[in-house]
Parts: C-alpha cells; sequence; structure tokens
C-alpha cells in the first residue's frame, strides 16, 4: 500500500495539522514526559483514523486474491504487515525503527495496517528523524502486507563479517520459529559464521547467551 493511501488517510482525517502541532519544537524538548504526552496522541489519532473504501476494499481485495491461491498449500493464511518508509533502505537506514503485526488474519489486516502507520511516531522513530534532520512530511510510509510461514527458525543474515571483514566470512543470528523478539533486543540468538564460496560451511557457532 503506497505512500499516497498514508497522505490520503492523513487528508481525509485532517490530521496533518495537529500532527504539524504536536511535532513542534520536539527537536529542542529535554523533557521525557513532555516528549511522550506528543507522541503517544498522534499514535492515538493514527490507530483510531477511519480508512477510506477505496483503500480498506484495496487491502482487502488483494488479500482474498492471494488467500485463494494459497489456500490449497496453505490453508488458514496469516499475514506480515510492516513498513516500507521512504530513505527506510538508504544511507540513515530506518531498520527496527518501526513495529511488525505478525500473524495477522486477513479481516484484520486493516487495523494491523493502522497500528503500522502509527508506529511512525513511536518515541524512537521521532528521535531517530529529529538526529537525521528528517522532516516527517519527507518520510511517508508505505506498508507491505506478505503471507507468513510457519518457520522453524528465522533472524538475520550479514552478508560480510563486520567484525572481521577481510575473512571472506558471513554472520547468521537466528532464533527458533519467529525473530521478532530478537530484532527487539527481547531474546538470544545463537550465532553462526559462515564460509562464503561454492561449498559453503559453518566455521564457527556461537550459542545464544541464557540466563537462569
Amino acid at each position: 500500500v503506497t505512500t499516497a493511501a498514508y497522505n490520503q488517510i492523513l487528508e481525509d482525517n485532517h490530521l496533518h495539522n495537529r500532527i504539524r502541532i504536536l511535532l513542534n519544537n520536539l527537536d529542542v524538548t529535554e523533557d521525557q514526559a513532555q516528549f511522550k504526552s506528543r507522541t503517544q496522541p498522534l499514535r492515538q489519532m493514527i490507530r483510531k483514523a477511519g480508512v477510506s473504501d477505496e483503500i480498506e476494499n484495496a487491502i482487502k481485495e488483494q488479500a482474498v486474491l492471494i488467500d485463494q491461491t494459497l489456500d490449497k498449500a496453505f490453508p488458514g493464511q496469516l499475514w506480515a504487515v510492516r513498513s516500507w518508509a521512504v530513505c527506510e533502505d538508504g544511507r540513515h537506514s530506518f531498520a527496527g525503527q518501526f513495529d511488525s503485526e505478525l500473524r495477522i488474519k486477513t479481516e484484520d489486516l486493516v487495523k494491523a495496517y493502522l497500528h503500522v502507520l502509527a508506529s511512525r511516531f513511536s518515541d524512537r522513530a521521532v528521535k531517530y528523524r529529529i538526529h537525521n534532520n528528517f522532516n516527517e512530511v519527507d518520510t511517508p510510509m508505505a506498508v507491505l502486507f506478505m503471507p507468513m510461514v510457519d518457520p522453524v527458525a528465522a533472524g538475520v543474515v550479514y552478508t560480510s563479517n563486520l567484525k572481521d571483514p577481510d575473512s571472506d566470512t558471513m554472520v547468521i543470528s537466528a532464533v527458533p520459529g519467529l525473530a521478532n523478539r530478537m530484532l527487539k533486543g527481547e531474546e538470544q540468538a545463537d550465532t553462526f559464521i559462515i564460509s562464503k564460496g561454492h561449498t559453503p560451511k559453518i566455521t564457527q557457532m556461537i550459542p545464544a547467551e541464557t540466563t537462569e
């Protein structure tokens, strides 16, 4: 769902000016309680915003079409709903700044969509934009709706080993099941150092740290 849909939702709900007022002077606000008193209403406004029939029907129609295509192989299809903000994968990556909604039923996609949009105004995302001199209007959000698999394990791969860039190895961090808690720093991951080439091998495994 494109950035045009995001802008239309703000326009239809008369939110542009209200967002501008709540964000005003946040870049010089040092009082954290005052900062949160501005960002929390922003998230609430987006979550409660009305979605036009045009956008809602487009989401549901595409989801039903994919459900019908995948139903035989994956009955009871669930969805991942995640952000794709302008500049998100550019020089100043927004990776990890926004929320993703996982294991969402088709009938709950519009609600999940608004929750992802609202995460543009999480404390961490707003602070990140301020730190990197981005204006709110410069980073509208598109949202991806992706059919989910039920993974044995999930994680993150770095195709270059940042700690040893000359080693010709890559690094995989993974946890059983979904990796959403790992990405938030709430779950420790097993780490695998993998050699590159035609026959990649695990050269080192570092188990997740556990606490009693």
